[in-house]
């Protein structure tokens, strides 16, 4: 499905990707997710770096385009970020992104680099929302739905970080380029979190850096 086939203009995969709006459009959230993922897994098998990239390109566009959309939005009015369509359009956007993470592998490093930076901006934004809802409004906020869409948000931003680390074949570039933001934005934010908006998952997806890259500099708890 990845490679040309006699008597094929393209590979098969290039055609699915072409019409993913389609074939998608009757399909739950989560449906949409493992069909993306099994797209991934497609594309992960592309021997040819460039025409992977590409293809993981094209793939995502519209995920990006949604991404794109919101984090310019949020760059000029952070309320866009209390918005319940808002909410699930990120969760479901960052859940496409690690459905293709898991089945592309280190491959899919392309597309984490172009949204990394912002993801972690739109964690701390987040994060922040949530601990002055709680400051404001009580523990009890924490059973509101914008909290716990606001806490999806963070968990799969740590989903998608844990699964490229897992499956990261250059570890000498993951602990150079993405380890410095990451523990900048997550340990800073879990350290000055008030305990009710601290996430566990936090710590587990630090425990999958250690064993992957071994010791890291975790001065940011000090």
């Amino acid at each position: 499905m990845s490679v040309l086939q006699q008597d094929d203009h393209e590979p098969f995969i290039d055609e699915i990707i072409r019409n993913l709006d389609k074939i998608t459009n009757d399909l739950s959230p989560s449906q949409i997710h493992t069909f993306y993922e099994a797209c991934g897994l497609i594309v992960g098998h592309v021997p040819s770096s460039s025409s992977q990239t590409r293809m993981l390109s094209n793939l995502m566009a519209a995920p990006n385009s949604a991404w794109d959309t919101i984090v310019a939005q949020a760059r000029e009015d952070p309320g866009v970020l209390t918005h319940t369509d808002t909410i699930k359009m990120l969760g479901s956007v960052l859940k496409t992104n690690v459905a293709v993470c898991v089945s592309v592998g280190s491959g899919f490093l392309p597309q984490l680099s172009r949204i990394y930076l912002d993801m972690l901006a739109l964690y701390r934004s987040s994060s922040q929302l949530i601990s002055n809802t709680i400051a404001s409004d009580g523990p009890i906020a924490t059973r509101t739905p914008r909290v716990r869409g606001l806490r999806t948000i963070k968990k799969e931003v740590l989903k998608l970080v844990e699964a490229y680390i897992n499956h990261a074949d250059d570890l000498d570039q993951v602990n150079s380029a993405l380890i410095p933001p990451l523990l900048e934005a997550v340990l800073v934010d879990y350290n000055q979190n008030l305990p009710e908006a601290r996430d566990h998952e936090v710590l587990d997806t630090m425990t999958a850096i250690i064993r992957k890259l071994g010791v890291v500099n975790l001065c940011f708890l000090c």
